[in-house]
């Protein structure tokens, strides 16, 4: 070798050793199976050094499976092995062969557990278990088979060192479904080494059923029984000839209390069946006792036919169980389809009368009704009949304005949710707002769309959407119109208007299911609702103000209850929003308009001088009651009472109008709400003074406030009456095009 070529190879030898010099690893001398120490290290090259504990004559570059990088700390944490004996912790170069930069000896001591369980128990049951040991983290007590192999564990085991289980050393597991000789075990992690265990017999547990020899099908009956009540353990009812684990109804054992009776629900299918007691797990079979289940059947009774898309009565005799219900499909259906049905219990329970309402399908032809049971949708009784056609005509203007309002005639079905609608020619597509409901009279009123063009009149089925007739229509645009405000000068823009009279308001909020709807993918209504009532509370109304607000809707589902939330009391801010903050819309509440109206004068007993009542709503009465009649009560009633109807998010014109004239006879005002801000706008406007605009024909035209938003209104000569203590007229009102018409009121008729 040449001389250069040895001194070379000599400093490099040199420079490792005094690299591998500066590096060093230290730690404690001894430490318990499976614990952590800490290892402090230096002399680190790179980011990929890491620490190990290896046996000692492991070769160079070994490393165990739970090494930990050192990343530029001086200081780390390290599990020792579960298993005793010498071994050597290194710290080792991250470079390819790992070479040993460090290292230093460690000894791995014994650990020890103690387990206290009972000496037997029967299968199934909890079993409580008490220790003293290291707890690791990844420690574990389980309970297996007496000969079962080093490290086996059972179905049911748990961590001993979970804070819940530490502080108290006590923890439950439950015991095999399978009798025989078992070890519960304490298990170090890691390698799941016994630490202790202790031997436990598990007993076997029998069971007893109780059930009537015979019952009918689709009928619930109560099951009494003796057995073990582990806590998964169920009962079931199954086919006499059902194999070992199987179920079907069943009820969890755990459930039953001396005044909460077992009870399970019997097959649609007669037969003979067997209840069985089951464990929790394995499903085996503790007891069991035979129940014959018999035939039931059902029998119908309606028209031989109805007209396509009608609703229809159905009269029946049956078992009347859960789930059974009554459909219309097409004769030979399928077993099991059913088409347009309906419970034959309410969700209350049996119904008074054994009659209910169906719905027929909108195509003609041979239809059956049957009678299906609750759960296999078995056919108990069936019954044909016809679907005949139907058809319909409608008579409309050749040509309208648009923006402005057309009258409808119809002849047809007049199912509830069949309408006319007003779209373009050639297209199926809606025009919101150009519609209204059959069912709202034989002559319907229905809006003009924005734009210009050939547009048909249609009457179309509430269900497919068919159309039975349609008649063509030209809307030419309309004229330009103008707007009138009217205003108080002694009020001004801020005032109420209702002047020096002294005001008592009671609001009627709307918190029924419709309320829960999203517009246009927002808030949902009843949101949008109380953020106008707080800001009609905190801001319109004076401090003191006799106020008192009812609610329906927000109490009881598929309920017409309403309730008085606020009785009628000096107001005061603060606790009237608690209040209306607490308000929730409940899915399936219904709408009852007309026994909130009729309740209002009973709230408002104690009212001295002007009653001003407020209903907000997104819906019409749904509970069968007549709001016109509960009006026209509170107007005769002898009170200055104005009774004012803020309609939100509502698009069929012949609604708005029910709910104008509604407002009328009441003396109020009906305001049109379709989003947030025109909802507020609405309510600060409905405790000011109303007044109505007629034409020169003396028709009604439309209605405002004073000092409200601007009416608009074609061009022509009018007459406003300020429904005011007693109402004003004011004649020859005359509208511009294209201009804000304003008549201010005389300090006299403001009030």
């Amino acid at each position: 070798m040449k001389r250069e070529s040895l001194f070379t190879l000599l400093a490099f030898l040199l420079c490792a050793s005094l690299a591998h010099a500066e590096s060093s690893i230290q730690s404690v001398a001894s430490a318990p199976a499976a614990s952590e120490i800490e290892v402090t290290v230096s002399g680190e090259e790179s980011g990929k050094d890491f620490v190990t504990i290896v046996s000692p004559d492991a070769r160079e570059g070994k490393y165990s499976p739970g090494y930990v990088y050192t990343k530029g700390k001086t200081s780390i944490k390290i599990r020792v092995p579960a298993q005793v004996g010498k071994y050597e912790l290194r710290f080792l170069k991250g470079d390819r062969g790992y070479p040993t930069m460090a290292k230093a000896d460690l000894e791995v001591t014994p650990v020890s557990a103690q387990l206290t369980a009972p000496k037997e128990v029967v299968a199934g049951a909890k079993v409580d278990i008490e220790w003293q040991g290291p707890e690791y983290p990844k420690d574990f007590i389980t309970i297996v088979k007496k000969d079962a192999k080093e490290g086996s564990y059972g179905p049911g085991y748990a961590y001993p060192g979970k804070p819940k289980y530490a502080r108290k050393k006590r923890m439950t597991l439950v015991a095999p479904e399978d009798p025989g000789e078992y070890e519960v075990r304490y298990l170090l992690g890691g390698e799941r080494l016994t630490l202790a265990s202790e031997p436990i017999t598990v007993k076997e547990v029998l069971a007893s059923v109780t059930v009537p020899e015979k019952i009918e099908a689709g009928t619930s009956f109560e099951v009494s029984f003796e057995g073990p009540r582990n806590d998964k353990d169920f009962i079931t009812i199954v086919e006499a000839d059902a194999e070992e684990g199987k179920y079907g109804p069943y009820a969890y054992v755990r459930n039953v209390t001396p005044r909460k009776p077992m009870k399970l629900t019997a097959p649609d299918l007669p037969g003979s069946y067997e209840v069985r007691y089951l464990s929790g797990s394995k499903r085996y079979t503790l007891g069991s006792a035979p129940i014959v289940v018999g035939g039931t059947d059902a029998t119908l009774t309606a028209d031989e036919s109805v007209s396509e898309g009608s609703s229809f009565f159905v009269e029946w005799t049956g078992p009347d169980n859960p789930k059974d219900f009554i459909t219309i499909v097409e004769a030979g259906a399928d077993e099991g389809k059913y088409g347009d049905y309906t419970y034959t219990r309410s969700k209350f329970g049996p119904r008074k009368l054994n009659k209910l309402s169906l719905t027929a399908p909108e195509k003609s032809g041979d239809y059956e009704i049957r009678y299906l049971s609750g759960q296999k949708r078995l056919t108990l009784g069936s019954r044909p009949i016809k679907v005949v056609p139907v058809s319909a005509s409608v008579t409309a203007p050749d040509e309208a304005a648009a923006r402005d309002v057309i009258s409808v005639s119809w002849e047809g079905p007049g199912n509830s949710n069949d309408y006319i609608a007003l779209q373009k020619a050639g297209d199926d597509e809606p025009i919101s707002e150009s519609y209204a409901y059959v069912r709202r009279g034989k002559t319907l009123k229905i809006n003009t769309p924005k734009e210009a063009g050939n547009y048909e009149v249609r009457y179309i089925t509430g269900g497919k959407k068919r159309v039975l007739a349609s008649r063509p229509i030209v809307i030419v645009p309309s004229k330009v119109p103008g707007s009138l405000r009217v205003v108080s000068a002694e009020a001004g823009e801020s005032g109420s208007g209702l002047g020096a009279q002294k005001m008592n308001v009671a609001l009627i909020l709307d918190a029924s299911g419709s309320m829960l709807k999203r517009d246009q993918g927002k808030q949902r209504r009843i949101e949008v609702a109380k953020d106008a009532v707080q800001q009609l509370i905190k801001g319109s109304l004076p401090e003191g103000t006799p106020f008192a607000m009812r609610v329906f809707g927000h109490k009881e589902k598929d309920s017409c209850r309403t309730d008085l939330e606020i009785p009628l009391s000096p107001l005061k801010k603060s606790a009237a929003g608690k209040t209306v903050d607490g308000v929730v819309a409940m899915n399936f509440a219904k709408t009852p308009i007309a026994k909130s109206l009729e309740l209002v004068q009973q709230d408002m007993e104690s009212a001295e001088g002007k009653r001003v009542v407020i209903l907000v709503t997104d819906g019409e009465e749904t509970c069968d009651g007549d709001p016109e009649a509960a009006i026209k009560k509170l107007a005769e009633s002898g009170f200055d009472t104005t009774v004012n109807i803020v309609g939100f998010a509502i698009d069929e014109y012949m609604l708005k109008e029910t709910f104008r004239s509604w407002a009328r006879i009441g003396k109020g005002t009906y305001f049109d709400a379709q989003n947030s801000e025109q909802l507020k706008r609405s309510l600060e406007e409905a405790v000011r003074l109303p007044y109505e605009v007629f034409n020169a024909k003396d028709e009604f035209v439309s209605s405002g406030v004073v000092n409200g938003e601007a009416l608009s209104l074609l061009p022509g000569t009018y007459t406003l009456k300020v429904l005011s203590a007693p109402p004003t007229s004011i004649e020859t009102v005359v509208v511009e095009p294209e201009k804000l018409n304003q008549v201010e009121l005389p300090a006299e008729d403001a009030g």
